[in-house]
């Protein structure tokens, strides 16, 4: 049936290059680039799952247990900025389902060495139907903060 369903075009859906949903992303990472972890994770459901490209597959952890790992990197890593690359896209999908992916340049300093760290980052993030994250998939290199 797949096969079958490749000699046809069908829609799954609209995509937005502007939608409240992309400001709730936009929010949390100028909060994060200004230090604001609280307006940060208010973005995010209490439930909400976090998933890390370089972590074990099919691991997640909690909205606790993510703001744990970004104060951590804070303390050896100062935020210089956090640069949208692109533009943002919404994923509203036939049926039920909410993403948005976004692209950026995270620029940090060593605080221990003075040296900048530049990490080009793909997120994605999906909503519930309130309007809150309830997961985020980080895609980065994440040898680069070694």
């Amino acid at each position: 049936k797949k096969y079958s369903n490749t000699f046809s075009t069908i829609e799954n859906g609209t995509i937005y290059k502007d939608h409240p949903y992309i400001n709730t992303v936009r929010t949390m990472i100028s909060a994060l680039e200004l230090g604001d972890l609280d307006l940060a994770y208010e973005q995010f459901a209490d439930n909400a799952k976090f998933n890390d490209i370089n972590a074990p597959r099919g691991e997640s952890h909690s909205k606790s247990d993510e703001r744990a790992q970004v104060e951590d990197l804070l303390t050896n890593f100062e935020i210089v900025s956090m640069d949208e690359y692109g533009y943002p896209d919404y994923l509203a999908y036939n049926g039920d389902g909410s993403t948005v992916l976004s692209w950026w340049n995270f620029r940090f300093k060593n605080k221990a060495t003075g040296e900048d760290v530049v990490i080009f980052i793909h997120l994605s993030h999906d909503f519930n139907k309130v309007g809150k994250i309830i997961g985020q998939v980080a895609y980065y290199d994440g040898s680069l903060f070694n």
